[in-house]
C-alpha cells in the first residue's frame, strides 16, 4: 500500500468522523416516544420542546409513535401540536 493510499484513507476517515460528529442530534421528545413514555412526551411538549427534532438516524417522535402503534401519542402530535410538520416524502407523491 502506497503512502498516497494511506493518506487518502486517513483523510476519508477524518471526513466521515467529522460528519458524524457534526450531524449528531438528539431529540428528547423522540426518545420519550421511542420508550412509550406518554407522560414525558406531554411534559416535553408543555416545556416547548421541538417535536420536529430527529434522532441521529432521522427518526422523529411521530415515527416512533406510529411504529409503536401508540394512537394516543400520534394524536397528540398530529392534532394537539399545531407546530408539528410532516416532512415531504417521495411515498406521498
Amino acid at each position: 500500500m502506497s503512502i498516497r493510499n494511506i493518506l487518502g484513507y486517513a483523510a476519508l476517515a477524518l471526513v466521515c468522523a467529522a460528519g458524524t460528529a457534526s450531524g449528531a442530534t438528539t431529540s428528547a421528545v423522540a426518545d420519550a416516544a421511542a420508550k412509550g413514555d406518554r407522560a414525558a412526551v406531554r411534559t416535553l411538549i408543555q416545556q416547548k420542546a421541538d417535536v420536529n427534532a430527529a434522532q441521529t438516524d432521522g427518526a422523529t417522535a411521530l415515527h416512533w409513535a406510529v411504529y409503536r402503534d401508540d394512537v394516543e401519542t400520534s394524536h397528540v402530535f398530529l392534532l394537539e401540536t399545531s407546530k408539528f410538520q410532516l416532512p415531504p416524502s417521495k411515498l406521498l407523491r
